[in-house]
């Protein structure tokens, strides 16, 4: 079967989701902007931005398009629409990324000059050059040798330098994703879009996950950078109440993913994972007040009954 891939003429479109910050919006359009290898179009998906974001994305001439969703549906709703529109625009590959980060200039070019692989790197393997899953290194934007995010490797996130994950080349099965994440249209075509009902966290492990599932192996680019701000993970009993209704998304969102895994594999490895998930959740939640008990309790209901269909109610 050819390897229609890594054709000279191969169309490829940017997708930024953002909603109300149209600072980190110019910041990161300019980005894209400026690649060394020009993009065929990008694709700003608004969700429901109250800001001046719409005034000024209506201002954009080509290659801007607008996909406007008059309701907040998250992030998941955002990257949901976002491929739907470029995949039925016919693109061959779709670039994704938040509007908080802002990519390398020459970050599209070193993503794609992987697609041109023949077979130089033995790591890559056939199957991976007929469904792509390429991704940009994820780097803080406050300290570039430092990673972004803690690094999926076996099954565990490990906090490592710029310089140690580019030492080894492509790393190969696992990414950061939808930072600099471009997939091509076969993806979509295998796997379908995310999941809009996860709302905001979650949605894109989910979605790796299912593409993983499908024999489809993430190949981050580590000399490709996407630059992002530096994350965390949250310490659930000091998060703010005001802010925590997000962490029911998180909560419900892994677990459902969990569950599911679960459900599946029917392992001793999988029920293992998810008995972790449940347990080490519950007993964070007890050092938690009253009110961040029940959303939590509520959350793992919702992901133990894989229902991911009704908001949380804010």
């Amino acid at each position: 079967m050819p390897n229609t891939n890594s054709s000279p003429q191969a169309r490829v479109a940017a997708v930024v989701v953002t909603r109300d910050r149209l600072a980190l919006l110019r910041r990161c359009l300019e980005s894209l902007g400026a690649q060394t290898r020009a993009l065929d179009a990008i694709y700003v998906v608004d969700v429901a931005s109250s800001d001046e974001t719409p005034t000024f994305l209506a201002s954009q001439p080509a290659p801007f398009q607008i996909v406007r969703l008059e309701t907040n549906a998250g992030g998941a709703g955002g990257f949901h629409a976002g491929i739907e529109r470029t995949f039925e625009d016919g693109f061959d590959w779709i670039w994704l990324m938040d509007d908080d980060g802002y990519a390398a200039p020459d970050a599209l070019e070193k993503l794609l000059r992987v697609t041109e692989d023949k077979g130089e790197d033995s790591r890559i393997t056939s199957q991976d050059r007929e469904a792509r899953w390429l991704n940009s290194l994820v780097v803080q934007i406050n300290d570039p040798a430092q990673l972004a995010f803690d690094f999926p490797v076996n099954g565990h996130f490990l906090r490592k330098s710029t310089e140690e994950m580019q030492a080894g080349g492509l790393c190969i099965e696992d990414c950061c994703p939808f930072n600099g994440t471009m997939i091509h249209r076969s993806v979509v075509e295998r796997v379908g879009s995310p999941n809009p009902a996860f709302f905001i966290w979650g949605d894109e492990q989910e979605y790796k996950r299912r593409a993983q599932q499908a024999g489809i192996r993430a190949i981050t680019v580590t000399d490709s950078l996407f630059y992002h701000p530096a994350s965390n993970a949250p310490n659930l009993p000091t998060v703010p109440l005001r802010s925590f209704w997000k962490h029911f998304y998180h909560v419900r969102n892994h677990g459902a993913s969990a569950t599911k895994e679960g459900q599946v594999r029917l392992s001793r490895s999988g029920s293992l994972r998810l008995g972790r998930f449940y347990l080490r959740t519950l007993l964070i939640s007890i050092l938690s007040n009253s009110v961040k008990i029940l959303i939590v309790i509520a959350a793992l209901l919702a992901a133990f009954t894989n229902n991911t269909k009704k908001p949380y109610p804010k």
